[in-house]
């Protein structure tokens, strides 16, 4: 059976260096075969172009795209993710991978998110508020007050280890760090920038999948590592255990 082509899609700016080795070591290492897949690489970062220059020096065989950067943070990632879709939905591929430049995969996690066989699936990721984790796909939405998410690493510690049974599980809660998402989907539901809301781009995304009605998955099987903001080096394939260190 012939495989279903997929572009990956990769925001970044010069602030991801620190792990540009490793994040593009693990791209160059995907297993999916290299005739169905092609790698764009969005830059955004505010300096004329030189490290999307140092980027297509380094990795010839990415399609690398300096973006103009906006002042404005959230907006600047709009930029990034939409532009990205367009370039994708030219492509006429199947899947976009969508992938942030600090969460290193492993070299199958293509298959095994396709294995799921949803237009919209992730893996297990987390996300580092100070010396709190929390994962970041929920089956349930953000519903605390703003000061109460940066004790979900202890107030959900235990929630946390319920969810990653390693099933194929419906979500509410997501974020656009590693997410593979159907054609289907990318034709309908554009990435949006709200400039009055303290939110990023991902935030809306999930938001418009749930009122749009279309479902949202985690593969919690899948564990990938999310670099920012953490310190536990890359093996967090035991979750449960990692977490239950800590609560």
């Amino acid at each position: 059976m012939k495989l279903p082509s997929v572009v990956i899609g990769i925001p970044t700016y010069q602030g991801k260096a620190y792990c540009e080795d490793q994040f593009f070591d693990a791209v160059l290492a995907l297993e999916y075969p290299r005739t169905r897949t092609a790698v764009i690489v969005i830059d955004n970062t505010l300096d004329n172009g030189e490290y999307a220059k140092h980027l297509q020096a380094k990795y010839p065989e990415f399609k690398i795209v300096h973006q103009a950067a906006h002042d404005v943070v959230y907006k600047r990632l709009y930029d990034s993710h939409e532009r990205i879709r367009i370039e994708f939905l030219k492509t006429g591929a199947k899947f976009l991978f969508h992938l942030e430049s600090d969460v290193i995969v492993p070299p199958d996690i293509i298959q095994r998110l396709l294995r799921a066989r949803k237009d919209a699936v992730s893996p297990i990721y987390n996300l580092s508020l100070g010396s709190n984790r929390h994962i970041v796909q929920r089956n349930r939405q953000w519903g605390m007050p703003f000061a109460d998410k940066y004790s979900w690493g202890y107030t959900y510690g235990r929630l946390d280890q319920d969810f990653a049974d390693g099933t194929v599980k419906k979500i509410q809660t997501n974020g656009l760090g590693c997410i593979l998402i159907h054609k289907g989907i990318m034709e309908h539901v554009p990435f949006r920038y709200r400039p009055n809301v303290d939110s990023a781009p991902d935030s809306a995304f999930t938001h418009d999948l749930l009122i749009k009605g279309i479902d949202n998955f985690c593969d919690t099987s899948v564990v990938v590592y999310h670099a920012n903001g953490e310190d536990w080096g890359q093996d967090n394939t035991n979750l449960i255990e990692k977490y239950e260190g800590q609560l």
